[in-house]
């Protein structure tokens, strides 16, 4: 299941937020409770970065591979405002809106 789901990110936007985040697990089928372990994933992997205050985006290369630091910068941002941004070299594969 989760082998497949980066293609559930065909078209979306760039920037994405959280709740849209947590709709594409839900079209792609993926159950509750493997979620968060997929959204870890997709951090480590470098697919999906967090966006800073003034804009700058966090991958988990910028924070020296440490993950507990880029989870961080999530937890710092307002839950309704949680925005992750898909990693440009993904952009022309999944014909990533931006």
């Amino acid at each position: 299941m989760a082998a497949d789901f980066l293609y559930e990110f065909i078209g979306v936007n760039a920037h994405i937020t959280l709740e849209e985040l947590t709709q594409l697990f839900a079209s792609g089928n993926m159950p509750d409770d493997q979620r968060a372990k997929l959204l870890d994933l997709l951090l480590w992997y470098g697919f999906l970065g967090v966006a800073r205050e003034g804009g700058e985006i966090a991958y988990i290369y910028s924070v020296k591979y440490d993950i507990k630091r880029l989870k961080a910068l999530v937890k710092k941002q307002p839950e309704n405002i949680v925005l992750y941004y898909i990693n440009p070299a993904f952009w022309a594969g999944l014909e990533i809106i931006h």
